[in-house]
């Protein structure tokens, strides 16, 4: 038996109840918004051959990507019309903030590739290279499969723990950015969020290697031009989970962060440089011709296999319109800037009048080319354990540009997003 069916067989023998299961989930703080994240009993599984695909495609993806970060900040960011930022639909008060010196190199120290698996060959959908959520979660979630009862009837396997990655990459961050010692680390978004509950597992994290970490509310910072504080805790290590997005539409709430990262006083994490990876119109970039002749001739393949063309829908007539028009059956329209899955449009599944009136959205968008879903069983808590087929997305997360482990979330439809109900299991590498 492989994997899936041996699991499921032992599943079926097994008198566990779907109740202590999903009490064990919220147990283990991987919650999304009050609710399990985990409903499927049953982690996804992949094979050490693909791990090594992922590893070397993603090496060649992360060098492509430094090339075309590059190429935008050398070409400036100052919000000219032609620029190469503006073309990729980075708005003047983004870009703003993007020129501040976050005082260390890497723009993006953590980051996510949304994927599906397709013919045994990753094909990297979008980049969340300002601030992933996820990453403590699929911890947990290991840690709650690790302990399942039918694990020790399964062959040795393991997963990739992606926590400790991350808290050892930020304070390395801080002592190239002239940190000394341990760091007082503030996890900042509001505190209304629905990943809150992720926030309390990294400060966990963060309290074992000795650093004090607080979780803080934006509104709740004051910075007196020299230190940024919140309950008279100071900070000088910012995990920043916040959105730029976020800052951007609430400057007075967030006045004391943008402040002391401005004036140097904090090292934040990822910097707000990280919106020039952002936007989807980065993969556009990735396909320019001109940017291409950058790349090696190993970037080069990597792209036409693993990044589906990505093209900047015109917002004038254009020749590009009519392919568009003609093929929306393999087709998908993206808001460049946007995230959440929100106001993303399958050209399969909309008749051509709503294909039309998302070509015509005065936003800026993406077109990109259909990638075939990879559609999986896995057995449903809130259904008796019945298996039902999901939509698996497999996201690999990328700390200084390196695999750090998995991200695997399951969707009844196409678009695997949390926030529209999507669930998530842990990765298990088998031999």
């Amino acid at each position: 038996m492989n994997p899936v069916e041996l699991w499921h067989a032992h599943l079926e023998a097994d008198s566990r109840s779907p109740e202590v299961f999903l009490r064990g989930v919220e147990a283990s703080g991987a919650v999304y918004g009050g609710r399990p994240l985990c409903v499927h009993r049953r982690p996804h599984f992949i094979d050490e051959a693909l791990v090594k695909r992922f590893t070397r495609q993603l090496s060649l993806f992360h060098k492509a990507i430094k090339a075309v970060r590059q190429a935008v900040i050398d070409d400036g960011l100052d919000g000219r019309p032609d620029s190469m930022a503006t073309r990729m639909g980075l708005s003047e008060d983004a870009l703003a903030l993007a020129r501040i010196e976050p005082g260390y190199a890497s723009a993006a120290v953590i980051a996510r590739v949304d994927c599906f698996v397709v013919d045994g060959q990753p094909r990297f959908l979008e980049l969340n290279g300002e601030s992933p959520a996820g990453i403590a979660y699929s911890d947990a979630l290991v840690q709650v499969f690790e302990r399942d009862p039918i694990m020790a009837t399964m062959p040795p396997m393991a997963a990739i723990s992606a926590s400790s990655a991350l808290v050892r990459a930020l304070r390395e961050v801080f002592t190239s950015w002239g940190g000394r010692g341990h760091p007082s680390v503030a996890i900042v978004d509001f505190g209304d969020v629905p990943t809150s509950s992720e926030f309390e597992l990294f400060r966990q994290h963060f309290r074992a290697t000795g650093a004090r970490c607080e979780v803080v509310d934006p509104r709740d910072l004051d910075f007196d031009g020299t230190t940024l504080s919140a309950h008279g805790v100071s900070f000088d290590l910012v995990y920043r989970r916040l959105l730029v997005a976020d800052m951007l539409a609430h400057p007075e709430e967030c006045r004391a962060l943008l402040d002391a990262y401005r004036a140097g006083s904090i090292c934040l994490v990822n910097s707000l440089r990280s919106v020039v990876l952002h936007g989807k119109g980065l993969f556009a970039m990735l396909h320019d011709p001109d940017m291409q002749e950058r790349f090696s001739s190993a970037e080069r393949r990597m792209v036409e296999q693993c990044v589906p063309w990505t093209q900047l829908v015109p917002q004038v007539d254009d020749p590009l319109i009519e392919r568009i028009r003609c093929d929306q059956e393999s087709l998908v329209i993206k808001p460049a800037t946007g995230h959440g899955g929100r106001d993303v449009v399958l050209g399969w599944r909309v008749d051509a009048a709503e294909w039309e009136r998302a070509i015509a959205r005065e936003e800026l968008q993406v077109v990109q080319d259909r990638v075939p879903e990879q559609r999986v069983g896995f057995p449903d808590a809130r259904d008796g354990y019945r298996v039902h087929e999901r939509s698996v997305d497999l996201a690999p997360f990328l700390i200084h540009g390196r695999l750090a482990g998995f991200l695997c979330r399951l969707a009844d439809g196409e678009v695997a997003n949390v926030s529209s109900g999507a669930s998530q299991v842990p990765v298990f590498i088998t031999r």
